[in-house]
């Protein structure tokens, strides 16, 4: 039997190893979706601290509504290593202008602890109409 040359040789193996590499892909993917998916990866419960005069339960239904779902259709959102945490806060902020700080974080107990402060009105002010805020030093 007559030895291939390296071109013709190279062209008789890259299709077959293209195909191992997809395949090794494709089971690693498939992989880390069942994995996330685990029940023991998941986040057990939402825990809200420091909120005074706004009530718990809306900050926690915020939050629930946020980890809903999944990423691209595959990974879910409540996995306790992709949670996303800058996206929780940013919404938590849109949602609750009169939040100061929002610290979010995983507990040992696998739960997602938010901690809030929100800010302190220091001055009334009253527009025209009857309508009147609290405001502090960033207004």
């Amino acid at each position: 039997m007559a030895r291939l040359s390296g071109r013709r040789r190279w062209r008789h193996i890259w299709p077959k190893r293209l195909a191992w590499w997809a395949a090794g892909l494709t089971a690693l993917a498939a992989a880390s979706v069942l994995v996330a998916g685990l029940e023991r990866f998941s986040i057990a419960g939402v825990r809200v601290a420091g909120a005074r005069a706004l009530a718990a339960a809306d900050v926690q239904s915020v939050v629930e509504a946020s980890l809903a779902g999944r990423f691209y259709r595959l990974w879910p959102r409540r996995n306790i290593w992709l949670y996303p945490k800058r996206v929780l806060s940013e919404e938590l902020r849109r949602q609750f202008p009169g939040l100061a700080t929002v610290r979010v974080s995983l507990t040992s107990d696998k739960r997602l602890e938010v901690k809030v402060t929100e800010r302190r009105g220091r001055f009334l002010w009253c527009d025209e109409g009857a309508a009147c805020s609290f405001m502090d030093e960033t207004g």
